[in-house]
């Protein structure tokens, strides 16, 4: 009976941790799920979701296939077979092998206009799925947090998760990113248990995770084996014993490095295997894309499209017509070349011109990939979204500052840093850089006892696998022209929650008052900015930074308006001054505006699956998105069209995102 109450109270304080933290990611996902319910279908949610049907139900990727499936087969877990009606003999849908558009008009074909089909309610019941992955992250931080620095890091760090209005935002999208953050954290919880001591437990999660990774986004095909390698030569390089496929009472310790640096590799080459068939699994070990074999992929629309950005990027500036010519003739030439039996495709004087140019090579990768692709060493739809990701990636529409590149910012992403975390984790961060500048200040004078060498080494494997992500990633992000979204290093983000309440940890050691009140503090104005907000965290900017209002000024997209509007707007047009007079809407977003029974009139440049274009006379009523107002993938002159609205103080902002201009007769300004 002693021995038991012994136990007991031993374990008390861990579950009185996992208590509160599961109360805090409670409240994490209630709130999450109440805001979403407020929001319609961001941009690329509703193809997302049919994609996901599709690839769980037909096995068949044409669809959607520049995503991996993993967190798709996720997302339609609650969408039977019966879930919508789908006409597969739609000449869309045989198009869509040809022409990758296709897959937009296809989606609004069947979400919104096939009869007996609600496109939103299909929509939200796969983000009810994802808002789990959220949980299941929050829940790694948690045990991570305590196993690193006890409660109080658990806590600490479960809280600057769980009030984080970037999270609330994403965790329940049809999005790959919080996906993504959940297998990157759970890679390097396994990395760093593995670092301590290898048991199969250890090795499987570190397999497993890095498989995720990549059958979850395309980015985790270069970073989680990066992650491993790079951490794992740490590990060789620390000079502590490393206990190798034993229990704790075992005596089996690698104590030189060349013994540390065969582990290694054996986990690497393990991990690679686990992975390779991680992808076939991810695609049912079937090579083709699509089952009817009569019908292929077209990847020529794709790889012309890459030679173009490619051209348009290593400009760097205007580019004439007759260069852009140029680019496109050395690519039929090498398409020719390579495919001889499409050269008839082209009409005969464009082959003769071809002909007359420079040869020209795909980068490497795309070489590595075709040459994949040839010999099926992995699956077709795999390889091929590789191969689109890659060539979509050298262009594209980026918004920083009030100033709009088509190859992005060097700054982007440390500047979407600052303007999109909360002041509160700011100031966390600023207060733990001083506690770790302090500790080792102290530390070398030796005013406190110096801890073990073994302890110190412990300290320093911790902070490299926190650390070491995290400028990895930051640096992949910096180098990147896909400057879209301050949400493609929320992976990171998970890292340095734990990094901070690591940090708390040790000042509690030393500072227990200032510690606890610190962190309080922190925890109160975090609260404050994230419940300020609600329910619109995806407009969410610290004040510093101007705040929502001061959003449209800084960055556009996905950080601002990804077309989660439209019910704040079918509110607003459901007053009765309203319900009668014409509105004219510039929407971006893919989600129908009839859906939520808006009738309206498009403008140009606005909703793309809307053929109309009309431009709002003077006295209208007019609603525009953010990122139409910022002109992001707008030609020059509609740019300087809605330049126009943008000079002018709106009548409102609907959810902080659509921007209002109430022109009527008797309307005050």
């Amino acid at each position: 009976m002693s021995d038991w109450l012994a136990a007991l109270r031993r374990m008390h304080p861990a579950i009185v941790t996992m208590s509160v933290c599961a109360a805090l990611l409670l409240i994490f996902w209630v709130r999450a799920f109440w805001a979403v319910r407020q929001k319609s279908s961001t941009y690329d949610e509703p193809m997302h979701a049919l994609g996901a049907w599709v690839h769980w139900h037909q096995g068949d990727w044409r669809i959607n296939y520049e995503d991996p499936p993993l967190w798709h087969y996720w997302a339609a877990l609650p969408q039977p077979a019966d879930a919508i009606r789908v006409d597969f003999r739609s000449p869309r849908w045989r198009a869509m092998a040809d022409d990758w558009n296709q897959q937009w008009m296809f989606t609004h074909e069947v979400l919104y206009r096939t009869d007996g089909n609600d496109g939103e309610a299909f929509v939200r019941r796969s983000r009810a799925m994802m808002l789990v992955l959220g949980v299941a992250l929050g829940a790694i931080i948690a045990c991570w947090g305590f196993q690193i620095g006890g409660a109080a890091a658990a806590v600490f760090a479960t809280l600057l998760y769980s009030l984080d209005p970037n999270f609330l935002a994403h965790a329940p999208l049809v999005k790959n990113d919080v996906a993504m953050a959940l297998c990157i954290a759970g890679l390097c919880l396994a990395i760093w248990r593995m670092g301590l001591r290898l048991t199969p437990w250890n090795l499987a999660g570190a397999a497993m995770a890095s498989a995720a990774a990549m059958t979850s986004k395309f980015s985790g095909v270069l970073l989680a084996p990066a992650l491993l390698t790079i951490l794992l030569l740490i590990r060789v390089a620390i000079p502590r014993p490393w206990g190798v496929w034993c229990g704790r009472s075992s005596d089996g310790w690698l104590t030189s490095w060349w013994q540390r640096l065969s582990a290694a590799v054996g986990v690497g080459v393990l991990v690679a295997l686990v992975c390779v068939l991680g992808v076939w699994a991810a695609y049912g070990f079937s090579f083709p894309a699509i089952p009817d074999r009569a019908v292929k992929l077209n990847l020529h629309p794709i790889l012309q499209q890459g030679r173009l950005y490619q051209f348009q990027s290593e400009a760097k500036g205007a580019v004439t017509q007759e260069q852009m010519q140029n680019a496109l003739l050395e690519f039929i030439r090498w398409h020719m070349q390579r495919w001889p039996e499409d050269a008839r495709s082209y009409p005969e004087e464009w082959r003769k011109l071809a002909e007359s140019v420079r040869p020209w090579r795909p980068p490497a990768s795309t070489r590595l990939l075709l040459w994949m692709l040839d010999r099926k060493l992995m699956p077709e739809a795999w390889l091929s979204g590789l191969i689109f990701v890659e060539a979509r990636s050298y262009v594209r529409g980026s918004y920083l500052n009030g100033q709009i590149s088509n190859t992005g910012f060097r700054s982007y992403f440390p500047l979407a840093m600052a303007y999109k975390t909360p002041l509160a984790t700011i100031a966390a961060g600023v207060a733990s850089g001083g506690v770790a500048l302090t500790a080792w200040w102290l530390g070398r004078r030796q005013k406190f006892n110096r801890a073990p060498e073994s302890a110190d080494r412990s300290r320093l494997w911790l902070a490299c696998v926190l650390l070491v992500p995290i400028g990895l990633y930051l640096w992949l992000s910096i180098r990147s022209n896909l400057n879209i979204g301050f949400r493609h290093v929320l992976p990171i983000y998970p890292l340095i929650f734990l990094l901070l309440s690591w940090a708390l940890a040790t000042a509690l050691v030393r500072w227990k008052v200032c510690g606890w009140t610190g962190a309080g503090v922190i925890a109160l104005v975090l609260a404050v900015e994230s419940i300020a907000i609600a329910p619109d965290y995806l407009t969410f900017f610290n004040l510093a930074a101007g705040g929502q209002r001061g959003g449209l000024n800084r960055l556009g997209d996905s950080n601002l308006d990804w077309g989660q509007d439209l019910p704040a707007l079918a509110q607003f047009m459901s007053r009765p001054e309203n319900r009668d007079s014409a509105l004219y809407l510039s929407y971006f977003g893919m989600a129908d505006p009839q859906a939520y029974g808006l009738r309206y009139l498009n403008m140009p440049g606005g909703y793309e699956l809307n053929p109309q274009a009309l431009w709002p006379p003077a006295g209208s009523l007019v609603a525009i998105s953010a990122t139409r107002l910022q002109g992001i993938y707008a030609t020059p002159e509609l740019r300087a069209e809605y330049a126009k609205f943008r000079s002018r103080t709106p009548t409102a902002v609907l959810g902080g995102s659509i921007y209002v201009y109430d022109d009527r007769p008797g309307r005050k300004p």
